[in-house]
């Protein structure tokens, strides 16, 4: 992916020195010059600059490239469990819909919880910045649809088509493997 946008842009990957990503304070790496760039995931490492007041340049893929739209975070289940227990599925996916739906309403109530939840003591230090992600995210999580959950087919067969094209998957993926019906 990063190779197919440097190309896009009229850049050359021969420049591209990749190294292994053990970086788990991207801001602070860039920082520190231990890496000129690196692959995040906004709502967490992006907010996190904003948080640290660390300056850097940020673009998702689909600004070069509209077929690199993907979505993320996804959930995952299995034919077998959907075709043998859809209404359990359908539950799911719909507690987990109002769980969206709350955080979208109330992100501190959210963050408030998430850092509660947080058994490992992870977040302990990081407050302001779970704060600021949840904020950030509460506009993210139906930016594009109406209601949570939705898959477009069109922007992800559109992603499915690259893989092929690119090599990257041994089957052409469109059409499959995605699903609203299991959504209330």
């Amino acid at each position: 992916m990063i190779q197919y946008c440097m190309e896009q842009d009229g850049a050359s990957f021969d420049d591209v020195k990749l190294i292994p990503n053990d970086i788990t304070d991207e801001p602070a790496a860039l920082e520190a010059h231990q890496t000129d760039s690196v692959w995040i995931f906004y709502g967490w490492s992006g907010v996190n600059a904003e948080v640290e007041g660390v300056e850097c340049d940020f673009w998702n893929f689909s600004d070069i490239a509209p077929e690199l739209d993907y979505y993320t975070p996804l959930i995952v289940a299995n034919n077998t469990f959907l075709e043998e227990d859809p209404e359990t599925a359908k539950a799911f996916l719909d507690a987990t819909r109002k769980g969206y739906e709350y955080a979208i309403e109330h992100p501190k109530e959210a963050a408030d919880m998430l850092i509660e939840g947080d058994s490992t003591g992870s977040l302990t230090g990081s407050e302001e910045l779970v704060y600021a992600s949840q904020e950030w995210l509460s506009g993210q999580y139906i930016a594009d649809e109406e209601q949570w959950g939705v898959f477009d087919p069109e922007r992800w067969d559109a992603f499915y088509g690259w893989l092929y094209e690119n090599g990257l998957v041994e089957h052409d993926l469109r059409g499959c493997g995605y699903s609203n019906d299991y959504l209330s």
